[in-house]
């Protein structure tokens, strides 16, 4: 038992300083440990609002944290990239992904921005045509601190840096093409429409 708390104390940063990488504005959601299964309920309610975090710091301290992203969520977004490989891809891509915020869970990455714009919806994300990630805009959400479902890794910070906030168009794919041209719902870029 030592053992796993040691462990797990090498992994976690304090509650301050996750909040103090999103500059203070962000929703984290409690986390059963080993699970993607959130503590509380954290989508929308019948009036469209979001439901008030329930459980304080300190015990949101010993549990896995999860990030509400999207408009409503101060417009973060992660971007989830399957294998390190295709992660080493992405940063090579886009340098500005290595200033960042990045966390990892069993494999790959989350890159972690906020959008100076309106945020496009959760999306899967494919590279030659096989899935290799999500976008994680609106609707989503991702997990950045406890054990991993697997039971075995632990969520990690692969850089503790404060996340960025950029624009859609600052970002490239991994064929090149602009990330304005890749993230989409019917014809139009996600990102310059209006959600109802």
């Amino acid at each position: 038992m030592n053992g796993m708390s040691a462990k797990v104390n090498t992994h976690r940063i304090s509650v301050e300083i996750l909040r103090s990488l999103f500059d203070d504005r962000v929703s984290l959601i409690p986390v059963m440990h080993g699970t993607k299964r959130m503590a509380q309920k954290w989508s929308d309610q019948p009036d469209g609002s979001y439901p008030a975090p329930c459980i304080n710091d300190k015990k949101l301290g010993r549990m896995g944290i999860a990030v509400r992203l999207g408009n409503r969520d101060h417009n973060i977004i992660s971007i989830d990239i399957d294998g390190d490989e295709l992660m080493k891809c992405f940063m090579d891509r886009n340098p500005i992904a290595r200033e960042t915020l990045i966390s990892k869970g069993s494999r790959g990455a989350n890159f972690w921005f906020r959008l100076g714009h309106e945020c496009p919806d959760l999306q899967g994300l494919k590279h030659e045509g096989v899935s290799v990630g999500e976008f994680r805009g609106n609707g989503g959400v991702t997990i950045i601190q406890g054990l991993h479902e697997n039971k075995t890794d632990y969520y990690r910070f692969l850089n503790k840096a404060p996340v960025l906030e950029i624009k859609l168009e600052q970002l490239k794919w991994m064929d090149g093409s602009p990330m304005t041209e890749v993230i989409r719902t019917g014809k139009d870029p996600v990102y310059t429409r209006t959600k109802e």
